[in-house]
Order: C-alpha cells, then sequence, then structure tokens
C-alpha cells in the first residue's frame, strides 16, 4: 500500500570476533546496501569486557558515524568541528555523566581500551567518541534551547573566552563564515563573535521529530501487545552506512537489543528479553538541563532491569534520576495482567514527568485529542497541563506537524477490525507515520523524498525470552536518498539471539 518491503528472512556473514565471546555480522540484505547493516552481539563476564568487545569490534565504525555527524553540524569546517568535539566532551564530564550508572561509565572505559588495543595508531578515542554520540542524541529540537543546554549551565567562562578567540583568529573559518550562516547575510569577519552567536548561526543543527505507538488487549488476536517507533531526523548525514542491531548480554540484567547506528550508544528503540519495549519521541520544553540521566541509557536501562511496567514507573522516578530535556517516552511491556495496559507515555522535561495510559481524561477532553481504547500513540507534542504549559512549539509549524501526524492514528487503528491487529499491522502503522513526502500514505520514489525525514522505522512484538524486530533504516545519499518508511524492514527473531 505504502511501497516499503519487507525481508521475512535474511543471512548474517561473520565480520570478526572479540575475545568477550562477542560478533559482529553483517545484515545480508541487498535492499540496504551492501556492508552497511550489522548486527553486533555483545558478551561479557563485565560491563567494562562487553564494552571492550565493543570497541575491538566497531570502534572504527562508531568513529566513521560520529565524524560524519559533527562534519555535518559543523559545515566542514575544521576548527568549529575540534571546538564541537570539545563542547560535547565537557557536556559529558561535568554534566550528564554525573547521574550514569557506573556500569555504562564501564563500558565506555572499555569501549576506548578494546579500540585502542585493535587500532593503536587511531588518532579517536572510542569511549569519547561514544560519549559524544551520548549528548547530541540528548539535544532538544530548538536551536536556541540546544545552545542553552550547551553554554548555560557549563561553568567555562575562561573556556569559551579561549574558545571564541580560536574561532574569530581562524582564517579558514572567517572564510567559511559567510557560506555556512544560516540567514546569508554578510557578516563582519572582523567584529569578535560570541560562542553563543557562532553555536546559533554556524551549526547545522539536527531537526528531530518523531513518533510513537502500541495495539494491545482487544485489538489484537490474543491480547497481545505490538508497538513501533519511528525516528524523523536530519537525512543523509552519512549514519546509514553504519546502521546496527545491537544485543546486548550484560552480566548483570536482561538480555536487550537496540536498533541504531555505530556511535549512538544506547537505545534510541529497543526491546528486552522480558518483553519490553522502548520509545521516544521529541516535546520541545523550556524545562531543560543536562544534570540528569541520558535517556538514550535510561531507556537501556528501563530493559535491563524492569520486568513490566510497574517496575518500569518505579525506576524511572525522579528519587533514582532526574530527567533531561522534554521527551514524549514510551514503554511497552507484554507481560501485563489481561485487562491491564501494556503501554504507557511518560511526557517528561527537567523535573517533571507525566504518565499517561489509554483514554487518558487529559488527552481525552483536549481539543486535539483522539484517543482509542487499548491504543497509544505520541507525535511532538504533549497533554498534561505541565507539558503544556512549557511546550516551545505552539504556533509553529513544527506544532502543525506533530498534530497532522498524531491525527493520522486514530483511523489506521480504526481500519483494523477488533481482534485482527498484528506484527504486520504494527510495521504498516509505523511506515505511515514515517514522513515521506506530501503523502504519507505513498511512496512516491527516488527524486520525490526531499520533504521525508524518516531515517529509522521499526515494529516490535514483544515476547518474554523470545520477540520480533522489524527494523528498517535510511538509505543512499543525495538524490538517491530513500527514507527508511520506504525501504526495506528486515524481521529478527530475537528467540535466536538471546
Amino acid at each position: 500500500p505504502v511501497g516499503y518491503s519487507v525481508a521475512d528472512n535474511y543471512n548474517t556473514t561473520l565480520v570478526k570476533s572479540a575475545p568477550g565471546g562477542s560478533s559482529l555480522y553483517t545484515i545480508d540484505v541487498d535492499s540496504l546496501g551492501e556492508g552497511t547493516a550489522f548486527i553486533l552481539d555483545l558478551h561479557g563476564d563485565s560491563r567494562y569486557d562487553m564494552g571492550y568487545d565493543q570497541g575491538v569490534l566497531i570502534g572504527d565504525k562508531m568513529d566513521a558515524s560520529i565524524t560524519s555527524l559533527l562534519n555535518y553540524l559543523s559545515g566542514g569546517v575544521e576548527v568549529l568541528n575540534d571546538i564541537m568535539k570539545e563542547i560535547l566532551l565537557w557536556q559529558w564530564d561535568i554534566a550528564l555523566s554525573k547521574q550514569t550508572p557506573n556500569d555504562y561509565i564501564e563500558e565506555l572505559r572499555g569501549i576506548t581500551d578494546g579500540s585502542k588495543d585493535t587500532n593503536p595508531n587511531a588518532t579517536y578515542n572510542a569511549g569519547d567518541i561514544g560519549a559524544i554520540g551520548i549528548v547530541l542524541a540528548n539535544l532538544p529540537g530548538d536551536g536556541s534551547d540546544i545552545v542553552y543546554v550547551l553554554l548555560n549551565e557549563l561553568p567555562f567562562i575562561k573556556i569559551q573566552d579561549e574558545y571564541e578567540k580560536k574561532l574569530n583568529n581562524n582564517f579558514n573559518f572567517k572564510l567559511n563564515i559567510k557560506k555556512n550562516n544560516k540567514s546569508n547575510q554578510e557578516e563582519d569577519k572582523t567584529e569578535i563573535k560570541s560562542l553563543e552567536y557562532i553555536l546559533k548561526n554556524h551549526i547545522n543543527w539536527l531537526n528531530p521529530g518523531c513518533s510513537n505507538f502500541g495495539a494491545w488487549g482487544s485489538r489484537t488476536a490474543q491480547g497481545e501487545l505490538y508497538t513501533g517507533r519511528n525516528l524523523d531526523w536530519t537525512t543523509d548525514t552519512g549514519l546509514n552506512n553504519q546502521k546496527l542491531i545491537t544485543i546486548y548480554h550484560p552480566s548483570n540484567g536482561y538480555s536487550h537489543a537496540t536498533i541504531g547506528f555505530a556511535g549512538l550508544v544506547g537505545a534510541i528503540t529497543g526491546i528486552s528479553q522480558q518483553g519490553l519495549t522502548v520509545h521516544e519521541a521529541n516535546l520541545e520544553s523550556n524545562l531543560d538541563t543536562f544534570y540528569g540521566f541520558p535517556w538514550t541509557l535510561r531507556l537501556r536501562f528501563m530493559m535491563e532491569h524492569a520486568n513490566n511496567l510497574e517496575e518500569a514507573s518505579t525506576l524511572w522516578l525522579p528519587e533514582t534520576s532526574n530527567n533531561t530535556c522534554g521527551f514524549n517516552h514510551a514503554i511497552g511491556s507484554s507481560s501485563e495482567r489481561s485487562g491491564d495496559p501494556m503501554f504507557m507515555v511518560l511526557e517528561t522535561d527537567a523535573g517533571h514527568t507525566a504518565t499517561f495510559y489509554d483514554m487518558d481524561d487529559r488527552e481525552l477532553n483536549a481539543d486535539n485529542g483522539n484517543p482509542r481504547p487499548d491504543a497509544l500513540y505520541r507525535t511532538n507534542h504533549g497533554y498534561d497541563p505541565q507539558t503544556i504549559a512549557h511546550y516551545m512549539w505552539n504556533n509553529t509549524g513544527a506544532d502543525t506537524d506533530s498534530n497532522e501526524r498524531y491525527a493520522l492514528f486514530p483511523p489506521i487503528f480504526d481500519s483494523f477490525e477488533l481482534g485482527t491487529y498484528d506484527i504486520s499491522s504494527a510495521v504498516y502503522t509505523a511506515s505511515v507515520l514515517g514522513p515521506k513526502g506530501d503523502d504519507y500514505y505513498k511512496c512516491g520514489g527516488i527524486g520525490t523524498y526531499s520533504d521525508a525525514n524518516n531515517v529509522i522505522s521499526s515494529a516490535f512484538a514483544p515476547q518474554v525470552n523470545a520477540g520480533i524486530l522489524y527494523a528498517a533504516w535510511e538509505n543512499g545519499s543525495g538524490d538517491n536518498w530513500i527514507p527508511a518508511s520506504c525501504t526495506t524492514y528486515v524481521k529478527v527473531d530475537l528467540s535466536e539471539w538471546w
């Protein structure tokens, strides 16, 4: 109907093994692009060992991904690229790392050592690259908010002065300052520019959107749960050369799988051996901080330690850790009692979490709310009064887009007779919601995707000690770029991997 394809069967080819028992495989599906999609199966007696194997197996791929992404952000201006790395690592060191559990700090330490031992002449630090990826994923969606969390909380006036001098004295940066100016206006190249000005006007910040959903109970044959998630982001940054499914087997937690790209450490979305799925969508708020638990690691933490929604809710309590920026998180669980909700949404920003289940009055009574029983879905706006009070996209094109995508969900769920919604329905739902141009229901073909921004599209059928995921990524580049929702969804039977 919309033009995507499904690969129910695929072959893998072993690329490399590591000392702790971990392995890297290619996913051999022609339409993904030869040598661009991988499964990383991580094992280890400790978190350090698991990280060490990751550094051995994909340290170079992590570097390739983040280097490509930073080059996109900086417009290829080397000095700006270097300063971006410094600022992002500074943020990690003084803020985001502080509420990160030691397990993940140990993994990053192992990544550094494993990569260094494998590539002793490498000029990069793979653990630092992982930290940069965590910070980038945690950034809000608005340029001014990004600059706020990067600069406003940092006690580094002296260092900021040094950055400004380095930028303003750099000949190559001055030559490029007009070309990269977003307003396309001539600038006085002799004027000293503040770091805030430079970050706001000369960085190509990422543009997140996203959506997530779950359906269960009366909608499915046996009351089982199906979920999905779209990552709508800046496209064609080079990340799609390192497509990655990572299957973690931590020694002190439940096994879990994530879908993403090498270098973006943590869970953009994922599924656990205990039947949990985790999801995210941007929710632009003016309550932002980086003194909290980075969400990509927090979602992994949920999968590692929770058996059901009640346990996940307890783990999310502010007594355990703080939120950072505005996000619509969602968690699904296949282990709920019959008749209980199996999917919850967490509308979050700094110091605030609002939990939603299906048919919540706050959503039901909202002018732009249209909920359904035994289903729950979010794009990039919220329904809790505090969420609404601090929402930053009112009366913007981004808010209009979010509401348009939200409005796609009800008719999709209504189109399936009760008891018939299944994993193929979830793949269909994910594909429709993935922006692909003028028509959400139609993949127009190469050359028609200039307004599309869907880079990962996924669907899940969670089940304890089993489960299935379907993963699709953006593909190609330039005029040949294709959104994930119009490419191939690869089916992975996780009973073969747990």
